[in-house]
C-alpha cells in the first residue's frame, strides 16, 4: 500500500524530483573548491622545484655552484656562534712561554764590549786607495756621428771666415770705386770751372771793346 502526500501525491515524488533536479544541475561549489586548491597547489610546488632549480621530479635540475672546500670551511667557522665571541686575552700563567735565546743564556763575562773589537783600519775610507774609474769606449756609431759633427763645424768656420774675407774685399774694392769716382768729379769740377772763367774772361774782353771801341788815327 501506498502513502500519499498532503495534496494527494505519492511519498516518493517529491524525493525523486529532488535528486532528479540536482542531477541535471552544474557542479556544486565543494567540487570548484577542491579544483581550484589542486591548482594552486600545483602552482606554488612547481614555483618552489623552480626557483630550486628541480623540475620534473628532479630529472632536469639546475647544480647549485657550490664554493671551494676552504672558502666552505671559513664560512661555516664563521657562521658558529663561537666565533662571535670577543678574544680576550690570555692570563699571565696561560701564556705559552717562549725558549731562552742564546744571547739569553750567555754569561756576563762572555759579552764582548766595544773597545776590545779589532777595527780593521784597512777597510776605513781614508786608507783605501782610490781607483781609477773604468775607461768608456764609446760605440762605433757614435764616433762616426762625432767625426761628422767636427767636419761640419770646421765647415762652418771655414764658410763663415769667407765670408768675411768677401765682404772684407767687397768693401776695399767698393772704397776704392768710390774714391776714384769722387776724384774724376773732382777733376770734372775744375775743368768746369776754369772754363767758366775763361769764357767769362773773354766776355768781359768783348763788352770792354764794345764800351771803347778802337781809334783809327
Amino acid at each position: 500500500m501506498h502513502g500519499h502526500h498532503f495534496r494527494g501525491q505519492p511519498w516518493g515524488w517529491g524525493w525523486e524530483g529532488a535528486w532528479h533536479s540536482r542531477w541535471h544541475r552544474r557542479p556544486s561549489r565543494l567540487l570548484w573548491f577542491l579544483i581550484g586548491a589542486g591548482t594552486a597547489s600545483f602552482y606554488f610546488a612547481r614555483k618552489d622545484a623552480r626557483e630550486n632549480g628541480q623540475l620534473y621530479g628532479g630529472y632536469c635540475r639546475k647544480v647549485p655552484v657550490q664554493a671551494p672546500p676552504m672558502m666552505q670551511a671559513n664560512l661555516e667557522q664563521s657562521q658558529k656562534p663561537s666565533h662571535w665571541r670577543i678574544p680576550y686575552p690570555n692570563p699571565p700563567h696561560m701564556q705559552p712561554q717562549t725558549p731562552p735565546s742564546m744571547q739569553q743564556i750567555q754569561r756576563p763575562s762572555e759579552y764582548i764590549t766595544q773597545s776590545q773589537v779589532p777595527v780593521d783600519h784597512t777597510s776605513s775610507p781614508i786608507h783605501q786607495v782610490t781607483e781609477k774609474p773604468p775607461h768608456f769606449t764609446w760605440g762605433k756609431g757614435f764616433e762616426t756621428f762625432e767625426q761628422q759633427r767636427v767636419q761640419w763645424e770646421q765647415e762652418r768656420d771655414r764658410l763663415v771666415k769667407k765670408a768675411q774675407e768677401a765682404m772684407t774685399e767687397m768693401s776695399e774694392v767698393t772704397l776704392d770705386s768710390l774714391s776714384s769716382t769722387i776724384e774724376a768729379l773732382r777733376t770734372k769740377l775744375s775743368e768746369h770751372k776754369m772754363e767758366k772763367e775763361k769764357q767769362q774772361k773773354i766776355l768781359e774782353q768783348e763788352l770792354e771793346e764794345k764800351r771803347n771801341p778802337p781809334r783809327w788815327v
